[in-house]
């Protein structure tokens, strides 16, 4: 625990200070990378975030509490878009939920990210992380469900979390009252579990819902905000699609 504390410290501080290069350096520096390294160009940034650097051969990793951070910098995230519609991609430390009761779908594996981290010093760490191919196209101009029927599905999802979330912390619901706020919608593509076929994954287009939890203690009379969250539905037929 000490040991934890002194890093939370350290994080804190770095955290406090202003990287030694811009946002937009650090946005410059990324694309010369990737016209250096020869790739499609049609790879887009998703976001830039300011991130922690460990002096070692790894990955950036806030919560590690045996490694003493070294400095601050930008790690920038891309993504390749889909005939110009935006590729979501969950963010790490995501809920996981099990045996909800409604259609999961589940893929193998994540879209395709590009990750490079950039300091005052240059280019400190380059990932590309799912690197895929496109085999086919299983359909085109297909019908897409009505909003209405997203929304029905999105608060069936919502009571499907609820349930399991009770059952798996034992908690009883007559105790507590949650309240949840859809902060943004935004329509995307995003990958889903391939039929039959574990190694590859159908890029379909997707409804993201960025909801905000808030549950109230009816017993000790106090409310907590449980944070925010993204859920995923598919387009098609608004089964949730899940974290890898």
């Amino acid at each position: 625990m000490e040991e934890y504390g002194v890093y939370l410290e350290n994080a804190a501080l770095l955290f406090g200070e202003s990287p030694g290069i811009s946002e937009e350096k650090a946005k410059e520096l990324g694309s010369k990378l990737l016209q250096d390294l020869n790739i499609n160009d049609n790879f887009e940034l998703k976001k830039i975030e300011k991130a922690i650097y460990y002096d070692k051969d790894r990955e950036w990793d806030p919560y590690d509490s045996g490694q003493k951070p070294e400095g601050v910098g930008y790690t920038l995230t891309y993504a390749y878009p889909y005939e110009g519609v935006s590729v979501f991609t969950y963010p790490e430390n995501v809920n996981k939920y099990k045996d909800l009761g409604e259609l999961v779908y589940a893929p193998s594996f994540e879209s395709e990210i590009l990750k490079i981290t950039v300091t005052d010093e240059g280019i400190r760490m380059f990932t590309w992380s799912n690197m895929t191919e496109k085999t086919a196209v299983i359909t085109e101009n297909s019908k897409l469900l009505p909003f209405d029927q997203i929304q029905e599905a999105l608060k069936e999802h919502l009571m499907a979390v609820k349930v399991s979330v009770d059952d798996v912390n034992s908690f009883n619901p007559e105790d507590h009252q949650d309240s949840i706020e859809v902060k943004e919608v935004n329509f995307c593509v995003s990958h889903m579990s391939a039929y039959k076929n574990p190694k590859a994954a159908w890029l379909v287009p997707v409804w993201v819902f960025k909801v905000e939890t808030n549950s109230y203690s009816i017993i000790y009379n106090t409310n907590v905000n449980l944070g925010t969250e993204y859920v995923v539905l598919n387009a098609y037929d608004g089964g949730y699609i899940a974290p890898q």
